[in-house]
């Protein structure tokens, strides 16, 4: 029906022509894929040479570098290897932590060097350059001689040659000396280290090496023993003891024999002595006792180990231990190769150091100080006074306190 609708129109109808009955819903949109995290590089730093650095020509160098990984989610991630480059040219590559290379430079010149981390999926990691200079090598040392000849470890030694400058270790028949220096390009002085024998010495470079033709001699030191103590008060109606003393230390780890050795004795400005002969051992760390002049009104000494008849003076004296049995004739024997020890005493002109040790008095012997064993080579220094206190090689005998025991008569 045509036309407009009425409210006579009876039934009301609306049809609408050319569409379809059924209606097609929205397609539902495809979610976007979730992007996958990208794999972070390693991180890598170059540890060995350091920036500035410099070789000389010939010599090995090791190239070491740090270097860590984290996978794309953070974890820790797997460095495949480390290379090593100068510029961009491949020097070798290492595939385990620590990561290091041995390099041989085969140029003088400067080198570019860097490291180049790879992980297990490919993503590489660079570290900072650092720049090398590689000197051209020096002309190899030689020794033409070395002065003493021979000598006990402690020795300083002087080394002659050419090329010296350029040496980074001394050895005497293999062993390193800790303590060396150049002293020029033609000389330099070494320490004659623990362990060291009879052989020859050698001096390195970095390249290269020398040899002395001669050998070196290796010498065993003279046994140590030092005067200890002095007493000159002996017998008299004022003193402690029966007789003067000289007391004798051996400061060190091992027992020695005195077979052959005398205690020497002169007033402090003559050039006569007296000798009184040794025999025997004193103790590793042990004391031994000489028993001089005596007399009456006094306590008798411990057991001397030995005994003569010199009257030490009060005032001045000289004390020589030698390890041999020749009768000094000279003022001093300060040099001679068998001198063990010497002490001038008051105003002697014979001592060691500085000055005489003081001289010692009345109840006062004269002592070396840590129990007779510091011994500076200066008498002034190394002596000081005590109440006496003899000590023999079988029972040392404790110091006494400050005080005077009774006297007896005999």
């Amino acid at each position: 029906m045509e036309g407009p609708l009425t409210t006579n129109s009876q039934p009301y109808a609306l049809v609408i022509t050319g569409v379809s009955s059924t209606i097609t819903p929205p397609p539902t949109p495809t979610p976007s894929p979730t992007p996958t995290p990208l794999n972070p590089a390693p991180t890598v730093s170059l540890n060995s040479p350091t920036n500035g650095a410099s070789i000389t020509l010939g010599a090995q160098f090791t190239l070491s570098a740090n270097a860590a990984d984290l996978t794309s989610n953070g974890a820790v991630g797997v460095v495949s290897k480390v290379e090593f480059f100068n510029g961009t040219t491949s020097l070798g590559a290492a595939t385990t932590a620590p990561y290091s290379l041995v390099w041989k430079p085969t140029a003088a010149g400067n080198y570019i060097l860097t490291a180049r981390a790879t992980d297990n999926q490919g993503a590489i990691g660079t570290s900072a350059s650092a720049t090398v200079s590689v000197l051209a090598a020096l002309p190899a040392p030689t020794i033409s001689s070395f002065a003493p000849t021979s000598g006990s470890v402690g020795t300083s030694v002087l080394i002659n040659g050419t090329n010296l400058s350029s040496v980074t270790g001394v050895q005497f028949n293999g062993i390193t000396a800790s303590v060396w220096k150049i002293v020029s390009a033609t000389q330099l002085s070494a320490t004659i280290p623990l362990g060291a024998t009879t052989g020859p010495i050698k001096v390195s470079t970095p390249t290269t090496s020398a040899t002395s033709s001669t050998a070196f001699t290796i010498t065993t030191p003279l046994t140590r023993v030092v005067i200890s103590q002095i007493y000159a008060g002996g017998g008299r109606w004022w003193s402690d003891y029966s007789h003067d003393f000289i007391e004798l230390h051996n400061p060190d780890s091992t027992p020695v024999r005195l077979d052959g050795w005398t205690l020497q004795l002169a007033r402090g400005s003559e050039s006569s002595w007296i000798a009184v002969s040794l025999k025997g051992s004193i103790p590793a760390k042990g004391y031994y006792l000489v028993a001089l002049a005596g007399g009456r009104f006094e306590y008798d000494l411990p057991k001397a180990d030995a005994s003569g008849y010199f009257d030490l003076a009060v005032k001045q004296g000289k004390v020589a231990l030698m390890r041999n049995a020749t009768l000094l004739s000279i003022p001093s024997p300060l040099g001679l190769p068998q001198l063990s020890d010497l002490v001038g005493y008051g105003s002697a002109n014979a001592y060691e150091g500085s000055s005489p040790a003081i001289s010692p008095e009345r109840y006062d012997a004269i002592f070396r100080a840590n129990a007779g064993a510091t011994d500076t080579n200066d008498n002034y220094k190394d002596f000081d006074w005590g109440y006496a206190a003899p000590r023999n090689s079988a029972t040392p005998v404790t110091l006494r306190k400050n005080q005077l025991l009774p006297r007896k008569f005999r």
